[in-house]
């Protein structure tokens, strides 16, 4: 396909037959077909066993052919032998018959009942090698797809573009226009085009960046709830699996270590599965928390408003994870069902990706809601981290490990299978291609190569871990408008829309926190340094609405233990409130303090 030129460059040539033999492997033109001008000829030829495609690329060369085009006969799928192959050249649960005479064979029988089956697509039957005791000969359906013309002839010699057509294109050209030997047709010769614009790519954005948008909103809105209930000095109970905002100590804050241990455990998870297919067991995990965060996130909302009251009260306990209400056992009911129609039809079902992105955003959510970042610091820590780590196992690691170990991972593994046969039998468990679960799909549209497009979780989760802490710090500091969250979800979508653009322009996969840490992180760290509130935003910011008394944010350890770094209570003049003197340096999570 290097040799075919664009739909915009085509070419258009005289198609015309080789003189003698139709199969190209000693071709001449007449002396009409060169009247034409060999350097417009195109060489129509029939496939057989006779010689090899590269051997027919390179005669049409030295010939002067400009072009090849190779159509696929029946002779050819004999390949010099008296019968053909079953399942590799005919399938007979597309049509079948007997015949008693053999004259049709280089023909494909035409007109019996296997060739005029409305299942037989290419009207034509090879001889399966059955006999009954009659002595008739039962035929198959003939298979008629594309296939990739190559052997090492076709790569190593010949340069004129050689495009493979079906007998089905052979009898569509020969109906509309009249190719031999002495007359030609012109046709136009060009590569497929692609879709100008990959509608999916922009589907995947859009579904990332408002996953992030309202994970950043849900943080700002859980912020200011915390903050009523503590001036009413009340907290929420919930059961199980109330719908609420998690309490604080359900919450967890994350620590320099935390940055520095998910790097080192990311790093030894991914190698691991660079070299073990686990991709099973992940997948079953993938489902089990599936079933916990759509029921958090999603389910449980909307059951328990239409629930009566009395399904909101407790009706039993389960072993580690506590009492259960109505509501909850019909909303884990509802989505563990959810999660075992998209495990048993993730390989088959068209719209399984549906579920998967539902899943997908679900866990980012929840995710973002429950795990925070304590300050700008252990932010920068953490994706400067992943920053490097993305980059090294996306570009690096072929210098070490023969291949990239992201995209080996991220991409799973394809069919074991010959194309060809998964082409007939895209069902078989040796044409299954697998890929982790932890992304978000959307099928190619208009895309003839078909696939998906895919945008992983963590390019999710580890830049919303910073947008979700400046949503916080917006709801803290009661910013009229949230200017840092806005200009968080807005860089976040620069980036990601970077990202995809260089997927785009450079052919290959791209880690995606390359283009997004600059857009999030460095956009905010350039931002604070010019308004002055880079120290307040690196350490710990103050609530000053709350009349001085110091960092309250999450609480989540710091408010059942003391601070690690001594932070002491603040005294009735609320100066240790003064981020630029004693609290310098505090982690945003500690010294919790709720004034009385």
């Amino acid at each position: 396909s290097d040799t075919i030129p664009s739909k915009g460059r085509r070419v258009h040539l005289s198609l015309v037959r080789p003189k003698g033999l139709a199969d190209g492997c000693s071709p001449e033109f007449t002396e009409e077909a060169l009247a034409l001008g060999s350097e417009s000829l195109a060489l129509l030829v029939r496939r057989s066993s006779n010689c090899t495609f590269g051997h027919r690329a390179a005669a049409a060369e030295a010939l002067g052919a400009s072009a090849i085009v190779v159509a696929n006969s029946v002779e050819g799928m004999y390949r010099n032998h008296t019968y053909a192959t079953a399942q590799q050249d005919y399938d007979c649960s597309n049509g079948a018959a007997w015949v008693h005479s053999l004259g049709d064979k280089l023909s494909g029988f035409p007109t019996s009942s296997c060739a005029t089956d409305s299942r037989c697509s290419s009207h034509r039957c090879l001889l399966s090698g059955e006999q009954d005791e009659t002595g008739r000969h039962r035929v198959c359906c003939a298979w008629d797809t594309y296939i990739t013309m190559a052997d090492s002839e076709m790569t190593s010699s010949g340069s004129i573009p050689a495009v493979y057509i079906t007998m089905q294109d052979l009898d569509v050209l020969e109906s509309a226009t009249e190719v031999s030997s002495t007359s030609a047709s012109t046709c136009a010769l060009f590569l497929r085009p692609t879709v100008a614009v990959d509608i999916a790519a922009i589907i995947i954005w859009a579904l990332g960046v408002a996953t992030v948008a309202l994970a950043a909103y849900r943080a700002g809105a859980d912020e200011k709830e915390s903050m009523q209930r503590e001036r009413s000095n009340t907290r929420a109970v919930g059961s199980l699996g109330s719908h609420e905002a998690p309490r604080e100590e359900d919450r967890l804050e994350l620590t320099s270590q935390h940055a520095l241990g998910f790097v080192i455990l990311a790093s030894a998870v991914l190698v691991l599965l660079f070299y073990v297919d686990l991709h099973v067991a992940i997948t079953l995990l993938f489902c089990v928390s599936a079933v916990v965060c759509l029921s958090a996130v999603l389910v449980q909302p909307l059951v328990s408003k239409a629930a009566p009251r009395s399904m909101h009260r407790v009706v039993t306990v389960l072993p580690q994870l506590g009492p259960a209400t109505a509501v909850d056992l019909v909303s884990y009911g509802a989505s563990s069902t959810l999660a075992a129609v998209w495990f048993a039809t993730r390989t088959s079902w068209s719209l399984a990706f549906v579920l998967q992105d539902l899943f997908g955003v679900c866990l980012c959510l929840l995710f973002l809601q429950i795990i925070r970042l304590p300050n700008l610091r252990v932010a920068a820590q953490l994706l400067s981290l992943a920053f490097a780590y993305d980059i090294f196992f996306v570009f690096i690691s072929p210098a070490i490990f023969k291949q990239s170990v992201m995209v080996k991972v991220a991409s799973g593994s394809g069919p074991t299978a010959d194309e060809d046969f998964c082409e007939k039998y895209p069902s078989d468990a040796d044409c299954q291609s697998w890929e982790l679960p932890m992304l978000l799909l959307f099928p190619r549209v208009g895309d003839y190569l078909e696939g998906y497009t895919m945008l992983g979780l963590g390019d999710i989760v580890l830049p919303g871990l910073l947008v979700c802490f400046v949503a916080r710090f917006d709801a803290l500091i009661r910013a009229s408008p949230p200017i840092n969250s806005a200009l968080m979800v807005f860089g976040y979508a620069v980036g990601l829309l970077l990202a995809n653009v260089a997927v785009y322009w450079t052919g290959m996969g791209q880690p995606a926190l390359l283009y997004l840490v600059p857009c999030t992180l460095g956009v905010l760290v350039a931002k604070t340094r010019l308004d002055g509130s880079f120290p307040r935003m690196w350490n710990a910011p103050v609530d000053d609405a709350q009349g001085g008394h110091g960092p309250r944010y999450g609480g989540g350890a710091a408010s059942r233990a003391p601070s690690s770094h001594g932070a002491s209570p603040p005294s009735g003049n609320g100066k240790n409130a003064d981020m630029n003197s004693s609290n310098e340096g505090q982690p945003l999570l500690e010294g919790h303090y709720t004034p009385p």
